[in-house]
């Protein structure tokens, strides 16, 4: 390997950005084929509520082991016809097999690696938010850190 050094061209590195910023908008070039995902509330789920919250803490803690598209694609539809499974309770009174049964649907690569995730943070919502994502705010920014890192199984620190 050679050890050699390069200059750093900040005009060209804009223009590169630019470009690639440009093709995203528009999705051409390098990202005809990127749907990005829909994060839009399921129908007849209300914005902001609790539902909502719970819909999307559970659906991006699987967004690792699964298509990001696919995956909010899959959960919309999923939500139809099990709004339950999207609850901290009733995620941790259900079988193994029957919440197994749903995340293939959503079409995880880690069924039991996201199985074991939703059970962990259905029971830290219950035990220290009241099942409800939206009192995480409310707790000290090193406390939110530790209980993401709990949630994810992580040592990592993600960005808040």
């Amino acid at each position: 390997m050679s050890s050699k050094s390069f200059k750093l061209d900040l005009k060209k590195a804009k223009e590169i950005s630019e470009n690639l910023h440009s093709q995203y908008k528009t999705g051409k070039s390098l990202f005809e084929k990127h749907k990005p995902p829909d994060y839009a509330p399921p129908l007849g789920m209300i914005a902001r509520s609790k539902e909502h919250a719970l819909y999307l803490t559970y659906i991006f803690t699987l967004e690792q082991d699964a298509d990001p598209s696919a995956l909010w694609k899959k959960a919309t539809e999923l939500h139809k016809e099990t709004p339950w499974f999207f609850d901290a309770e009733h995620i941790l009174t259900r079988s193994d097999e029957g919440l197994s049964k749903a995340l293939v649907k959503l079409g995880v690569s880690n069924v039991n690696t996201s199985l074991k995730r939703w059970r962990e943070l259905s029971k830290i919502l219950l035990e220290n938010y009241s099942g409800d994502p939206r009192n995480l705010p409310k707790v000290p920014e090193l406390e939110l850190r530790k209980a993401i890192r709990e949630i994810l199984g992580t040592n990592e620190d993600r960005q808040i």
